[in-house]
């Protein structure tokens, strides 16, 4: 592997090459001049060298979430750079000059506009902070050092941590990004998470969506006057990396792969036992309710509840009717609740009704089911329907206690939650998430 490193190679300290070594003695015998000239030649040599491009990942500041740009130099100074991105929402190439000039060290420049790039960067685009401070972002970079398949940018600017990555010859440009998107889609739920070191909850996560956690400290989480801290990261395609190194319990915290499983994001910096997981089943439910997702019934469910399920099925027909689902859910009108929705067979109007439900949080896995009745602040279809069908009374007192939750699918977007009696465990029904 070849590698470079920019600053020993102008101050004087020892740098190996694949070609030669040079001592520090042979440093000092060349001008600054010369080493300079010498560090941006072979700063070219490796930016042409990968045949299907790098990989940047790319912060405008530290305080803002990072985008992905792939970019491959040509020797006549054009570079090709592709993005897909929030501002830039489907996939597009585009073709500008890039220059490695001299200053202190090598300097990479892209140095006629292009608009999927500069747009980060052009503070006349209203963009971010506004017209005249747009993304504050960079378009120099100075080359801080080179191993083979990596090399350390920083922005000139800002100074923000910019790494380009070789791609692998083989990865088609817009499919990288469709490994990007399958990896967003982790976040896209909005569930809260929590970071993990040495198995203990430091923080939770919210607003992963955003590609900016909001992290509050899990020991302050009752404190009102604990400020959060935002933590801007990038996806990857093994996982995401933190715009910078965050401090906790005594260790420094930037890059998390994926787990084989899928449940995990493990950090893979030396001598860190940390990881990213998704919500506890509890909270999971609760986050479910909070995002107003739609939780329904399935048809795996316990022979005595599909008993009762059936009861209502038949009732239902005898009076011309459909059951269409059962689900529960939250809404302003009716807070959180659960809904029995019919349909009319004779004219095909659908009719939901909603019967008041308080829930309430045990344990990490424990949730309480409790009917709130009827009154004057309840929907007064709900009576209606309770009386009318049979088995509707008997289903809303199995789910009246205290029961266990399990999710199933990937610990950061479960696709299904189990909930089982725990005074009677052969009464349990499945939740689809939706």
């Amino acid at each position: 592997m070849r590698k470079i490193n920019i600053l020993c190679l102008l101050f004087g300290f020892t740098v190996f090459l694949t070609s030669c070594v040079r001592t520090e003695s042979d440093l000092f015998d060349e001008s600054a001049a010369l080493r300079i000239n010498r560090a941006v030649s072979d700063s070219r040599e490796i930016l042409l060298s990968a045949a299907n491009g790098w990989v940047m990942e790319y912060f405008p500041t530290n305080a803002q979430a990072g985008v992905t740009f792939l970019i491959k130099f040509d020797k006549n100074g054009t570079a090709t750079i592709a993005t897909e991105n929030e501002y830039v929402t489907t996939y597009l190439e585009r073709t500008g000059e890039w220059e490695l000039i001299p200053e202190n060290g090598p300097v990479l420049t892209f140095n006629t506009y292009v608009d999927i790039f500069h747009l980060y960067s052009d503070p006349s685009g209203g963009l971010g902070k506004g017209l005249g401070l747009g993304l504050e972002g960079d378009y120099e970079f100075i080359v801080m050092d080179i191993a083979g398949d990596f090399i350390q940018l920083k922005g000139k600017k800002r100074g923000t941590d910019i790494r380009l990555y070789r791609l692998a010859e083989n990865q088609d440009w817009k499919d990288y990004f469709t490994l990007l998107g399958n990896m967003d889609a982790l976040f896209k739920t909005g569930i809260v998470l929590h970071l993990t070191v040495d198995d203990k909850i430091i923080y939770t996560l919210e607003n992963a969506p955003s590609h900016t956690f909001t992290a509050t400290s899990a020991e302050s989480a009752t404190d009102s006057d604990e400020a959060a801290i935002e933590i801007p990261f990038i996806i990857t395609a093994e996982g995401i990396r933190l715009a910078k190194p965050l401090e906790v319990a005594g260790q420094s915290i930037q890059t998390f792969k994926l787990s084989g499983d899928g449940n995990s994001l493990v950090c893979t910096d030396e001598n860190v036992d940390a990881k990213i997981e998704g919500p506890f089943p509890a909270d999971f439910f609760f986050d479910a309710l909070n995002l107003n997702k739609n939780m329904k019934l399935t048809d795996d469910m316990s022979p005595n509840v599909k008993a009762v399920y059936d009861k209502i099925v038949q009732s239902m027909l005898e009076k011309n009717r459909t059951l269409r689902m059962i689900s529960v859910s939250n809404s302003k009108k009716w807070n959180t609740f659960l809904l029995i929705g019919a349909r009319a067979n004779a004219t095909g109007i659908d009719t939901d009704v909603y019967f008041s439900y308080s829930f309430g949080k045990e344990s990490e896995s424990e949730i309480s089911f409790a009917f709130n009745g009827f009154n004057s602040q309840t929907d007064s279809n709900s009576k209606v329907f309770y009386d009318q069908f049979a088995g509707i009374d008997d289903f809303l007192n199995l789910l009246e206690g205290k029961f266990t939750v399990n999710t199933v699918g990937s610990a950061f977007a479960p696709n299904t939650i189990k909930i089982t009696s725990i005074s009677n465990p052969s009464v349990w029904i499945v939740l689809d998430v939706k």
